[in-house]
């Protein structure tokens, strides 16, 4: 999207930076279903940006969430953060 933006005119209409600027405005659930594109997600969008996912009730969900998150292997602060403190910050943000 960044090269995009910078290389065709139309497809930075309305977007005032670059598209990846928006990241950090943005959070992601952690269920990606492959621990390497959660370190990915984790790498590209910052481990704070992250929540921990799991998709219940769904059939494409996963029965264990933190399992999921233990086996993409982050930092123990990244971990920490996906597993609730993100949530907890989120939501008791003033």
């Amino acid at each position: 999207a960044d090269h995009a933006w910078t290389t065709r005119s139309d497809a930075g209409a309305g977007c005032a930076h670059l598209p990846s600027s928006y990241l950090k405005r943005l959070y992601f659930d952690s269920l990606v279903h492959d621990p390497h594109v959660l370190r990915e997600l984790v790498r590209v969008a910052g481990a704070d940006r992250v929540l921990l996912g799991s998709d219940f009730p769904f059939d494409m969900g996963t029965g264990d969430p933190v399992g999921a998150l233990r086996a993409a292997r982050l930092a123990d602060p990244d971990f920490h953060a996906v597993r609730g403190a993100n949530a907890v910050a989120l939501l008791f943000k003033e």
